[in-house]
């Protein structure tokens, strides 16, 4: 019984020494991979419409020269998958790539990652399309929008201009007539907010871009008026 209980007590010891050893190896971290972002929003379009956007997968690996490529399986939201290699660079390990969204492929999109013979990780997004943007039927006389204005929303819909710096803009050719948008009521909330949604920016931008007719634009900029985010006299 004694022997049994020296021999019980010693692999204890020996697990609890080697274990965290064989744990700890388990965890090292051979790469990361990263999504620039987790939702990638598209604009209503026809269903044949092959017009297409870009999701940006990035990260790091480590020993960048001990191996070749990156091996990326991306699975696509019917269940089908593509294969795209990459080879990090050699200094500093650091890779980039782009997956197209193509033909309305809405859905999850899952994006696995190996370096050599180590898996790196996975990442996931969803790209969703926004509803068929309903406009204001407004006579066309009664608005009015000088066509370099496109430019600044096209600046304002990437970041380049600050959304204080665009609506103060906004604000001021429109109290100044230079920009006429139909007559608009504030909302009489007792309170006014400052935030200016997603979707009127990205309205902005597709407007720029061409891709939605002037009285989709004017609806955004009707809607900051009427919730006092843009203030008019």
């Amino acid at each position: 019984m004694k022997v049994l209980f020296i021999s019980i007590f010693v692999i204890s010891l020996v697990s609890i020494v080697i274990m965290p050893n064989v744990l700890g190896a388990n965890v090292v971290p051979w790469g990361t991979i990263f999504v620039e972002k987790p939702v990638l929003e598209l604009p209503y379009t026809a269903w044949d419409d092959a017009s297409y956007e870009k999701m940006e997968i990035f990260g790091v690996v480590d020993e960048p020269r001990s191996s070749g490529f990156i091996y990326m399986t991306v699975t696509k939201p019917d269940g089908n998958t593509d294969k795209v290699k990459i080879r990090p660079s050699s200094d500093s390990g650091k890779y980039s790539t782009n997956i197209i969204i193509c033909c309305g492929d809405i859905g999850k999109y899952s994006v696995s990652a190996v370096w050599g013979i180590h898996f790196i990780g996975m990442v996931s997004f969803d790209v969703v399309q926004l509803p068929k943007l309903q406009p204001i039927e407004t006579p066309a006389e009664s608005a009015t929008i000088p066509t370099w204005v496109k430019n600044t929303a096209g600046w304002w819909a990437k970041g380049q201009i600050n959304d204080s710096a665009y609506i103060s803009g906004i604000q001021y050719l429109i109290e100044e007539e230079i920009m006429v948008v139909p007559p608009t009521k504030t909302a009489n909330f007792g309170y006014y907010s400052q935030e200016v949604p997603t979707w009127v920016k990205n309205t902005a931008g597709w407007w720029a871009k061409g891709q939605v007719n002037d009285s989709a634009y004017i609806s955004g900029i009707q809607y900051l008026i009427k919730e006092g985010v843009i203030k008019v006299s």
